[in-house]
């Protein structure tokens, strides 16, 4: 039996695609209810406008990485602040190459927003999502390492996510295809840094 839950999800999948294609201004959401097969009806049911289709696209997107930040932090009980970190940025990684749509889509609000006029109300449903999957590594390198402070622990996050969305534009730009530099030699370089700060005092 298919559930509102199901409906929303294929919905929200099937947006996900149109919006990629045609952006945001060239999204129609007649289409999108048909390749979702569901009648214009239904889908304003979940979704009030185009505008709050596209915020839970990319809270969707959100949802999914905060999942694999979650297992991260689970499997990652009892190890160094380093062993942590290091799953956390597969984790990261694997979220960006299996679900490359979500983050796009999520890059083309955080870029355009004033220009999409996204009311404040969703954007901040935006950056709280974006802030809740980022306190699960936190939180995990703080029981690391109780030693460290709040702003040490924030250094290296915001390594951390430099570094990796630093990775994922040299592979959307084929940089690394040009460069003929492996992707495992990349991921072991970035590591090795995160390293190199998380030992110093």
């Amino acid at each position: 039996m298919v559930t509102d839950n199901d409906r929303q999800v294929k919905i929200l999948e099937k947006a996900r695609d149109h919006f990629l294609a045609f952006g945001y201004r060239g999204a129609k959401l007649r289409t999108i209810a048909q390749e979702a097969g569901v009648t214009t009806g239904a889908l304003y049911h979940h979704f009030s406008g185009k505008d709050q289709l596209f915020v839970e696209v990319c809270l969707r997107g959100f949802q999914i990485m905060r999942r694999r930040f979650e297992t991260a932090a689970k499997i990652t009980e009892g190890l160094t602040p380093t062993e942590r970190i290091a799953v956390f940025f597969d984790a990261y990684v694997s979220f960006f190459f299996e679900n490359r749509g979500y983050y796009e889509l999520i890059e083309r609000l955080q870029i355009n927003r004033e220009s999409l006029n996204i009311s404040g109300e969703l954007m901040k449903k935006m950056e709280q999502a974006s802030r809740s999957a980022v306190e699960i590594m936190t939180r995990a390198l703080m029981e690391a390492e109780s030693s460290l402070t709040d702003a040490r622990i924030d250094e290296r996050v915001i390594l951390f996510i430099s570094f990796a969305e630093g990775l994922f534009q040299c592979v959307r730009k084929g940089l690394l295809e040009r460069s003929g530099v492996s992707f495992g030699n990349i991921r072991s370089f970035m590591l090795s840094k995160i390293e190199g700060l998380l030992d110093m005092e």
